[in-house]
């Protein structure tokens, strides 16, 4: 907030979201609810991995956080098949706050995932 400028009055009429729920998430110390993840993010390009982590750049600006939008490549393995489907109706089917998360928490879960970023540049 002090970066941009912004108090709890200006995030809550940007966001929607009740300026005493913001100011909750601050005083109270509590994490930051999905709806206001998603609205900072949208609104103000911050990224997602800063807001839930603190660390790496905290505009998007400055950062390569990926757009969301993979390709998946077709496998005769019967257990990649499966994944990929899990993968693909949880995304389907989630709104983009669960979206954003099961992201973020496979981007901080699997060493393997964050791998696959950086070499394809999209970390």
């Amino acid at each position: 907030m002090d970066t941009l400028g912004l108090k709890a009055a200006d995030i809550a009429s940007k966001t929607k979201i009740s300026e005493r729920t913001i100011t909750n998430f601050i005083w109270n110390d509590t994490p930051i609810g999905a709806q206001l993840l998603r609205e900072l993010h949208a609104k103000y390009g911050i990224s997602i991995d800063w807001l839930l982590s603190g660390s790496g750049s905290m505009l998007l600006g400055q950062t390569n956080e990926p757009a969301g939008t993979y390709d998946v490549t077709p496998s005769s393995d019967l257990r990649v098949q499966r994944m990929c489907t899990l993968v693909q109706e949880l995304m389907s089917s989630a709104s983009p706050d669960e979206q954003a998360l099961l992201e973020t928490h496979f981007k901080f879960s699997m060493r393997q995932y964050q791998q696959m970023l950086s070499t394809t540049n999209q970390e």
